[in-house]
């Protein structure tokens, strides 16, 4: 037995045990046991539901992938391993005897391998830089460095094949388009998905139970198509077309049949799931789902060989799931009643209904995710680990979502994180802004920053502010134009909502985030610094203009010509309020205490931008902690500098603000 499998086996063997390990009440829990890597990765399920691939973590620093059997868990082998600070970003299948895996080296990107579940093969593909020679004769794509490609998905016919995707970027940096195509892992030989020349300019697809593409979205010049490949033509047809930052196109997500298409829609302000029918081109009249308060944001769950829609998972204030068969909706209840405190969410295999086990994950706002094998014959239920496995649910803050009123009236949706231990009040706060800022920012399951800040006495306060989706198109729409304007106000609100409540100390409280975050702390700090004693930023942008005619980040010209002139503001006809909105123009206006970090290479914001801010912030601010890494991009992947990036920021806010007076 090699040492990647005595390491794993006996890791795996551990497992069920190390939520057993108690930890001294006046321990704090380690930085590295937020932050450090230890622990499963990834699980996924096998097509037949007979294996589990599994990667985790080592105390050594060394990632490894194991295949165990469902139906005896005992049985582990280990296929595929990466070294030093490489680990396993996406995990899955390609058939029932070969899985796939990425590779992230933080140096130098992704690399794709596989690997047969029996050990007896493995090798890296690499970045599949080469495509179908059709392609590069007729121009489409050509090899450049300038192009992209990966694995978009797996084939159902039982081969080695996989399907690939193809992005295409011009010189602008604008998206000409993808192409879908499949590769086969043993030989890298690459061939058509079908004899019909794809749309451009598109950024999604979908596949037909043949592997064959039926459904495509593109976009150009600020519009969303919907086409259609009918099986009884060989030419896309246009179904839908609506402006892409407007509620009333559709977005197609799961392709049923020839007939039956399942989109999203909002009607009455929420995204709903309707059926959309292929033959008359027409939309259901009621929906399928109605998610008070929230969009729908999920998937479905199906079985490949019957075609049938099993159930769904959807995403409200946390995650949850719903069964449709009678088969997984009993299993799903068992399940439930043995983790009665938990989120359980199961994942079977595309041959659900015939597979002999299913995979299921557990989570809680103060548990982080573990992994079981439910076997059906005599629902038994295995552990496989957590993700987190030197965390211990105990040491952990109750974590709840609420509402409440922005100064204009509208309801702001926010978690707020407790530290440990019987409720306290006036506590040190700390307001965690998220990034995007369109996306959605947080859910009620374990958050590690969340609850990394917990443990150390303070009060987390996740405001999603307007501007962000899964809200409501209104709470999207309201936050158009509005950087430091009203979505900076909902970020001071949801402090002062917090005081009203007896919970925050006005005088200790934090504003933290990243990208977009960081400039809302960098906002925050100009705006009310009466309010945030002391900010914490990384990545953070500073000026909305540079974002958008900064010719040295990666945004492209096609979104800053239509998204970003909606969602920001025109840089000619709305130039006095983005100036009047920018940190780097206003440096002198920052003067409390202020940690901010950046990674050298970052693309989005060019790490000069930032220098040069804080270099100006400095002239009047003694306070400012100016942390640099050389080797990171956006955002912070490397182990050994999320780490000691961490432990600045306890230090700063210890400092600045638990133990200020």
């Amino acid at each position: 037995m090699d040492k990647f499998a005595r390491v794993f086996i006996v890791g795996f063997a551990l497992s069920a045990c190390l939520m057993q390990v108690t930890i001294s009440a006046e321990t704090l829990p380690s930085i590295d046991s937020f932050f450090g890597k230890e622990g499963i990765e990834h699980v996924a399920i096998s097509p037949s539901g007979k294996q589990i691939a599994i990667s985790q973590r080592q105390k050594d620093g060394q990632s490894v992938v194991a295949i165990i059997d469902t139906l005896d868990p005992s049985h582990v082998k280990v296929v595929a391993g990466e070294k030093d600070d490489n680990s396993i970003a996406r995990l899955g299948w390609v058939n029932d005897k070969r899985i796939y895996y990425y590779a992230l080296d933080p140096d130098r990107g992704y690399f794709f391998g596989v690997a047969n579940s029996d050990g007896s093969y493995q090798t890296l593909i690499g970045a599949f830089n080469h495509f179908p020679s059709s392609l590069v004769k007729t121009g489409i794509f050509k090899h450049s460095s300038a192009s992209g490609s990966g694995y978009w998905g797996a084939m159902h016919d039982g081969s080695d094949n996989v399907i690939a995707s193809t992005s295409s970027y011009n010189a602008m940096g604008d998206l000409v388009g993808t192409h879908l195509y499949k590769i086969d892992t043993t030989t890298q030989k690459t061939s058509e998905m079908d004899d019909v020349l794809q749309p451009k300019n598109v950024i999604s697809w979908l596949v037909d139970k043949h592997d064959i593409p039926r459904i495509a979205k593109s976009k150009l010049e600020g519009k969303c198509t919907t086409w259609y490949l009918p099986e009884s033509t060989e030419k896309w047809e246009q179904i839908d077309q609506s402006d892409c930052l407007d509620e009333s196109g559709i977005s197609p997500f799961f392709l049923e049949s020839e007939k039956n298409l399942y989109v999203t829609k909002s009607v009455d302000g929420f995204s709903k799931i309707y059926l959309y029918d292929l033959k008359t081109r027409k939309l259901q009249d009621h929906p399928l789902t109605d998610f008070q308060g929230f969009d729908f944001n999920g998937y479905l769950e199906y079985d490949h060989p019957t075609g049938a829609v099993l159930g769904m998972g959807y995403l409200t204030d946390a995650w949850g799931s719903t069964w449709f068969d009678p088969t997984m909706k009993a299993i799903q209840q068992n399940i439930d009643k043995k983790f009665p405190a938990t989120i359980n969410r199961i994942y079977c295999g595309i041959h659900c209904l015939d597979s002999p086990a299913v995979l299921f994950g557990t989570v809680s706002d103060k548990q982080p995710s573990k992994y079981y094998i439910y076997k059906k014959s005599d629902q038994s239920i295995v552990g496989l680990g957590s993700t987190r496995p030197n965390i211990n649910p105990k040491q952990m803050g109750q974590r709840d979502f609420y509402r409440y009123k922005a100064r204009d009236g509208m309801e702001i949706p926010v978690y707020v994180t407790r530290p440990p231990g019987p409720p306290q009040d006036h506590l040190p706060t700390v307001v965690i802004v998220h990034g995007g800022p369109w996306n959605r920012g947080a859910s009620w399951e374990w958050e590690r920053e969340a609850q990394f800040l917990a443990s150390r006495g303070y009060l987390v306060i996740q405001p999603e502010f307007r501007g962000g989706m899964g809200f409501g198109y209104a709470h999207f729409r309201a936050g158009f134009k509005q950087w430091g304007l009203a979505m900076q106000d909902d970020i001071t609100d949801a402090a002062h909502w917090a005081i009203s409540k007896g919970w925050s100390d006005p005088k200790r409280i934090a504003i933290e985030g990243g990208n977009y975050g960081g400039y809302a702390v960098l906002m925050g700090l100009i705006k009310t610094p009466e309010l945030f004693r002391c900010g914490v930023a990384f990545a953070a942008e500073s000026d909305p203009n540079e974002l958008m005619d900064s010719p040295i980040n990666d945004v492209s010209s096609d979104a800053k010509h239509y998204d970003l002139k909606t969602l920001i503001g025109d840089p000619d006809a709305d130039q006095t309020m983005l100036k009047e909105n920018s940190p780097l123009l206003h440096p002198d206006l920052i003067k409390n205490p202020l940690l901010i970090g950046h990674g050298a290479q970052d693309r989005h914001v060019p790490i000069g931008r930032t220098a040069s801010l804080v270099s100006k912030i400095k002239e009047h601010n003694p306070n400012v902690e100016w942390i640099v890494y050389a080797n990171e991009a956006h955002g912070f992947v490397h182990n050994e500098n999320l780490i000691d990036f961490y432990q600045h920021v306890e230090a700063f806010l210890d400092k600045n603000l638990k133990s200020a007076q």
